[in-house]
């Protein structure tokens, strides 16, 4: 709450009342003058705040939804060292979504001298190798719309998604059943994402389809609870000690020993943005 004076009386007698509260506040139910101010809802995404080249590329990856525009700020960001190991991160991230993983790692290499941990650097090149040996979830980058009508064509199927920026290309097959689409993305999570606005799961089957040309199962199975999740991500180093500014030392002696991370220590290891996209394969 805070007080705001009247300038016509004086300085020290009280006009209004403002509260940031529900709007059916009981104060303003007893006397209609005392305002209201309603707190503006806090964004849903990790943008700064500023038009500098940083803010402008998380605008363009989160709300525009396009990563060709959000590399290339990325990359203006790095230029001109706008929060440049941040931007890094992201970059490399976004190169991921579209399928350009090689090239997303071949850039980390070429700017780890921007970073000031390497400790991040080492995570995120060792989670952006593992992105390559196709296997599990990462084989699925197709999806199979099953029970079109006769008429569908390409165009009616990127339709049904209102957000297909991230499709590469749609095939269209006649079987025994009806027609079926094959819709296909450069990556599992880019297909994951865009499957997040198709809304006509009610009048077409929509199935994972693999590169390999199987069936994985239907985008709306869920998994067993009993079965055990794998960790987002593997990692060969040990979480920072934030007080003393160290490493935990390990407790296995194995070399190749993998450990498993709580969400916010990977979260800080390698960014959010590719954090996230780690996660679901």
């Amino acid at each position: 709450m805070f007080l705001s004076q009247d300038n016509d009386s004086n300085p020290y007698s009280l006009k209004k009342l403002h509260f940031s509260s529900r709007q059916d506040n009981p104060l303003q139910r007893l006397d209609p003058n005392i305002l209201q101010y309603r707190r503006e809802p806090k964004a849903l995404y990790p943008i700064p705040k500023g038009d500098s080249a940083y803010s402008k590329a998380k605008r363009a990856e989160y709300i525009d939804k396009n990563l060709k525009v959000a590399e290339k700020y990325y990359k203006l960001a790095i230029e001109t060292g706008d929060r440049a190991e941040s931007a890094i991160k992201d970059l490399a991230g976004v190169m991921h979504q579209q399928g350009k993983t090689l090239e997303a790692i071949e850039f980390l290499k070429k700017n780890q001298h921007l970073f000031c941990d390497t400790i991040k650097y080492e995570n995120l090149l060792m989670n952006l190798r593992r992105q390559i040996v196709q296997r599990g979830n990462r084989l699925n980058k197709f999806l199979k719309i099953s029970t079109l009508h006769e008429k569908a064509d390409k165009q009616y199927v990127i339709r049904l998604f209102s957000k297909p920026e991230r499709i590469l290309s749609v095939e269209i097959h006649n079987e025994n059943t009806g027609l079926y689409a094959i819709v296909k993305f450069a990556s599992h999570s880019a297909a994951r994402k865009t499957l997040e606005s198709f809304t006509h799961h009610d009048a077409y089957k929509v199935e994972w389809f693999s590169i390999t040309g199987d069936v994985a199962g239907d985008v709306l199975a869920v998994k067993p609870e009993c079965k055990k999740e794998k960790p987002a991500f593997a990692i060969k180093v040990f979480s920072r000690d934030f007080v003393n500014k160290g490493l935990v030392m390990p407790i296995g002696e194995a070399d190749d020993e993998v450990y498993e991370i709580p969400e916010f220590v990977g979260i800080d290891l390698i960014g959010a943005s590719l954090y996230s996209e780690l996660s679901y394969n």
